[in-house]
C-alpha cells in the first residue's frame, strides 16, 4: 500500500539543532512531502503552509492508488519561459503584447527564476519577487506581472510540468487612493485650480 508523511525542513532550526519535526514559527520553514511509488522513495517541497503540503501528500497518494501518477517534467524557469512564448504567446496574444511579455520575462522574470527549476518556484519566491520590484514599479504594473505569471504557471500545470499553480492565491496590489480635496478649503481656491474652460 502507497504511503507518504509530511516532512518540515527549516534552515534556522537546523543551524540550531533543533528536531526538525517540532513546530517552530520561523519563516525559513518549508513542508515537503515523502512518498514511495513502487522501490522509489521521493520527497517533494510544496511550500511554508502544512495545510497546503496536506493536500498534496492526499492527492498523490490518490493518483498513486488509482495509477494515474506521473512524474513531473523537469526544466528550468527560463527554458519554460520561451517554451511559453514561442508554443502559446506568439499564436495567441498581439504583437504588442508579444512584446512587453518578452520584455517582462527578460528584464523582470529570468533576474528573478530564470535558473530555478520550474517545480522549485513556490508562492514566498512569487511573493518574494512582488514586494521587490513593487519598489520601482507602479501597482499596476506589478499586477499585470501577477497576472502573467499566474498564467504561465496555469500553462506549466496543464502540460505537466507543475502539479500546482503557485500564483494562484497572489491577490493583486491596491493603488493607494488619490488624495480628495479638503472640503474645508474655501471653495474659490479649489476652483481656482480648475482649468479655464473658454465660451468659444
Amino acid at each position: 500500500m502507497a504511503r507518504g508523511c509530511i516532512v518540515k525542513r527549516c534552515k534556522v532550526c537546523r543551524r540550531e539543532k533543533r528536531n526538525q519535526f517540532e513546530f517552530c514559527n520561523h519563516p525559513e520553514r518549508v513542508y515537503g512531502i515523502f512518498y514511495r511509488v513502487g522501490k522509489k522513495s521521493i520527497f517533494r517541497t510544496i511550500g511554508p503552509n502544512k495545510k497546503d503540503a496536506e493536500s498534496a501528500l492526499e492527492e498523490t497518494m490518490r493518483q498513486v492508488k488509482q495509477g494515474t501518477y506521473s512524474e513531473l517534467k523537469e526544466i528550468l524557469f527560463e527554458e519554460f519561459a520561451q517554451k511559453w512564448i514561442n508554443d502559446y504567446a506568439t499564436v495567441n496574444v498581439k504583437p504588442s503584447t508579444l512584446r512587453n511579455y518578452r520584455d517582462a520575462i527578460r528584464c523582470h522574470f529570468n533576474p528573478a527564476f530564470g535558473k530555478m527549476a520550474l517545480s522549485m518556484i513556490h508562492e514566498p519566491d512569487i511573493r518574494a519577487f512582488i514586494a521587490k520590484t513593487i519598489k520601482n514599479r507602479k501597482p499596476k504594473t506589478v499586477n499585470n506581472f501577477t497576472v502573467m505569471l499566474k498564467t504561465m504557471f496555469k500553462h506549466a500545470k496543464r502540460w505537466g510540468y507543475l502539479r500546482e499553480n503557485p500564483a494562484w492565491d497572489i491577490e493583486h496590489i491596491r493603488d493607494e487612493p488619490k488624495e480628495q480635496p479638503d472640503e474645508t478649503e474655501d471653495s474659490s481656491n479649489y476652483k481656482s485650480t480648475l482649468p479655464s474652460v473658454s465660451d468659444d
